[in-house]
């Protein structure tokens, strides 16, 4: 969120910068004010003490003003209050009105500071100019608000958020109240308390924020393309922040399409929005749409700036995001680095930038196993971030975070806790108690008590961060956006619990993070009420001769795993079964996407073909880590409803072979559910009114896009024989348009049963864009 307030601040920064310096006048002209537009005159007047010329440029801007038929009242209300503001000025003694021109010319020593990142002498120049417009104007003066406002801006960059949300909600209500609520004046304050309410956490007040921005410039002021872009930029960010990435997505690009109009600065704007756009399709899973808008980006950003401009090294920095994101780790290095340079050389150091991109690097250099150069890297990005935006500063604690896990990857478990202690200090400091980053700053000091064998003090971190993560999704949105706005603490909880001895304290946890979208969705939709099950109640639900298994993977720190199963079985207690490693972890992942491929191509022939042994070798490494471990808990049972996660996603548990030639599906039958609590809800309600009644859909054409299933007709066929009455989709017709017009006639209602035969196309990454794959003819 900083990243978009910056943008939007530098637009207004923008507006108070100096004048550029002019020639040196020719001997006939002696007053080089006079060729300037009014407004600029009235500008350089007032700066230059000269208020009876200054009063005369205000009177005939309103002169203007009234004689043009197309003002709105708003803009005549902001010429009167202008010229009031001056005919006082007029009236004061000389002193005074000296000392209001210095006030005024302190804007631009301002605007330079900012602009090179020297955020404390920004401070000590806007405290400066409050003190005498405070000392000599009245309290709600105008001029006096534009002083708090810029002083509410220098403070929320340097981290002052209590006294910056003052100022800026203090400066906010005078511009109201002086100037009506159509102002220009009273957008860019609530934008900028905006920025604030973002960064601190309180996200509904920042949409609120936003979305008033928005209007008042789309309603009163819809010529002011820029403003109204990067107001919307700042909102998409807040929307990305909080997991809401379509929402986000549809944002941008709105303000994109401002930035596209052919205006003066918009070039700058418009490749900036694209970096963004670039950013949001990635984070989104679409590496390959955003792969293309990140290289027009960067194009657009070469024509419109100089090779070594810091607007390169953004779009530099947006593309390195990508391949970080793809593990092309090499490529994001080059990147990185390149853009370092360009900022070094632009801004020099001390600067945020300079420290943002020290950063990144650094963050690289972790996911290339070099963590004592990315933990030199990360020192001189908390100390350069330190200076110029000062220690309490999100960014700042940011850094704290990145310092401690350099720390923790070198196994300097001292230094790690140090850093992660300070960052976990100062985030309660900023954030409320329940914020995405305070999460994963209570995540990563677990990590560092696990690396420490002392796994009840990780315990106690992952519940801390377990309640931050439950109240910051809350406020997230839709329930996928409340699911997978960010990675759930309870996996690692549910490990450390079990580690700990503590086996009874574990369901919970586990049954929390299973099937989580399904369960917030039909929560949203009042189909589900009440807590999450027990294992009790889940074993009630199951009947004599089947069980339900699952299983947690967890990596609390690199190289060490904790690998569980569970049983339950109506008959028996919960089962928990530590899983030995029967071979590395990150072999048995590369074993399972393997043999997931090899399905899928045997799936794809059109004959059928023997077992290939491979395919039955990398099955059984397969069952031999995690399914031969529960056998011995299984006996007696024939049915078994299996939870998927982890590696068995996308992988059916029922062909892997276990126990000689016989495969699980020989053994079992299986079927799925998303978590124990879905299956017992599903188990108490009514039946069917025709249970008997199927809806089968599959085979169909994927034109290149995935193999053909051609088995998967006869599958449909074989299923109908066993189903009186089946209703089939096949081919064309087996599409999400059929399935969807159905729905909306009621139609799916009248099946007890709709059963699949087609591609599954799971992404573990972000489970919500898992799919069954239909045609996209019908």
């Amino acid at each position: 969120m900083l990243r978009a307030g910056v943008c939007a601040l530098a637009g207004i920064v923008a507006t108070l910068a100096p004048l550029p310096a002019t020639a040196a006048p020719a001997p006939q002209q002696t007053d080089p004010v006079k060729d300037l537009p009014l407004f600029m005159q009235l500008r350089e007047l007032r700066k230059q003490n000269e208020w009876e010329r200054a009063l005369g440029a205000a009177r005939e801007m309103l002169r203007q003003m009234e004689a043009d038929p197309d003002a709105r009242d708003y803009e005549l209300r902001n010429r009167t209050e202008q010229l009031e503001i001056i005919r006082r000025i007029v009236a004061m003694p000389p002193d005074a009105r000296a000392e209001l021109a210095a006030a005024d010319r302190l804007t631009d020593d301002f605007a330079r500071a900012m602009g090179d990142a020297r955020y404390e002498d920004a401070e000590a120049v806007a405290r400066q100019q409050l003190e005498i417009r405070q000392r000599l104007l009245e309290p709600d003066h105008h001029d006096t608000a534009t002083s708090m406002h810029l002083l509410g801006l220098v403070l929320r960059i340097r981290g002052e958020y209590a006294e910056a949300g003052s100022l800026l909600r203090a400066s906010g209500e005078i511009y109201r109240t002086r100037l009506g609520p159509k102002a220009a004046s009273v957008a860019m304050s609530r934008n900028a308390l905006a920025d604030l309410q973002a960064e601190t956490g309180d996200y509904p007040a920042a949409r609120e924020s936003y979305r008033e921005v928005i209007r008042i410039y789309r309603t009163y002021h819809p010529e002011n393309d820029g403003p109204i872009a990067r107001s919307m930029e700042a909102y998409s960010a807040l929307l990305a922040r909080e997991g809401r990435l379509h929402e986000a997505e549809i944002v941008l690009r709105e303000a994109l399409s401002l930035w596209q109009r052919d205006a003066p600065g918009h070039s700058r704007g418009r490749s900036g929005a694209l970096g963004r756009l670039a950013g949001l399709l990635t984070a989104q899973g679409e590496t390959a749409r955003a792969e293309p808008v990140y290289h027009e980006a960067i194009r657009q950003t070469r024509a419109a700036a100089t090779a070594d401009h810091p607007n390169l090294a953004a779009a530099l920095s947006d593309l390195a995001e990508l391949r970080e994101r793809e593990g092309r780790h090499a490529e994001t290095e080059d990147l990185r680095v390149e853009a370092l340079q360009i900022r070094r050389a632009a801004f020099g150091v001390p600067h945020r930038e300079v420290a943002l991109s020290l950063a990144d690097l650094a963050s690289t250099r972790l996911h290339l196993g070099a963590p004592a150069t990315a933990d030199s890297l990360a020192r001189a990005a908390l100390a350069m971030m330190a200076a110029t935006v000062g220690p309490r500063h999100p960014e700042t604690i940011r850094m704290h975070r990145l310092r401690g896990r350099a720390a923790l990857a070198q196994g300097a478990l001292g230094d790690a806790a140090r850093h992660l202690d300070s960052a976990c200090e100062r985030a309660r400091d900023v954030w409320p108690d329940a914020h995405p980053e305070l999460t994963e700053v209570l995540v990563d000091r677990a990590r560092v008590a696990w690396a420490r064998n002392d796994v009840p003090a990780a315990v106690q971190w992952l519940e801390a961060a377990r309640d931050s993560h439950e109240g910051s999704r809350g406020t997230a949105g839709s329930a996928v956006h409340r699911a997978t706005f960010q990675e759930s603490p309870d996996v690692l909880l549910a490990a450390a619990r079990l580690e700990s001895g503590r086996r009874e304290d574990a369901w919970a946890p586990v049954e929390r993070y299973s099937g989580r979208i399904l369960e917030e969705t039909l929560r949203e939709s009042g189909a589900a009420r009440g807590p999450r099950i027990t294992a009790e109640q889940l074993r009630a639900a199951l009947r004599p001769d089947e069980a339900c298994i699952g299983w947690i993977e967890a990596e609390p720190v690199p190289g060490r795993r904790a690998s569980w199963a569970w049983v339950a079985r109506a008959d028996a207690p919960l089962r928990w079964v530590r899983l030995r490693a029967t071979i590395e972890n990150r072999a048995l992942h590369d074993v399972a996407a393997r043999y997931r491929e090899a399905l899928t191509a045997a799936g794809a022939w059109p004959f059928r073909v023997p077992l290939d042994a491979n395919l039955v070798h990398l099955g059984m490494q397969i069952a031999a880590a995690r399914m031969e471990p529960l056998a011995a808990h299984l006996n007696g049972v024939t049915s078994l409803r299996v939870v998927p996660s982890g590696i068995f996603l996308g992988i059916p548990v029922e062909s892997l072979p276990i126990g000689g030639a016989r495969t699980v599906g020989d053994r079992w039958a299986v079927s799925y559910v998303p978590s124990g609590t879905l299956l017992a809800r599903l188990r108490a309600r009514p039946a069917a009114p025709n249970p008997g009644r199927a809806l089968l859909v599959g085979n169909p054409p994927f034109d290149g896009a995935l193999p053909d299933l051609p088995a998967s007709g006869e599958e449909l066929q074989a299923v109908a024989r066993s189903v009186p009455d089946a209703v089939i989709l096949e081919g064309e017709d087996a599409s999400e348009i059929a399935l969807t017009e159905m729905a909306e006639r009621g139609g799916l209602a009248r099946f007890g049963t709709v059963h699949f035969a087609t591609h599954a196309l799971p992404d573990a990454h972000r489970p919500e864009r898992s799919a069954l794959a239909l045609s996209a003819r019908g």
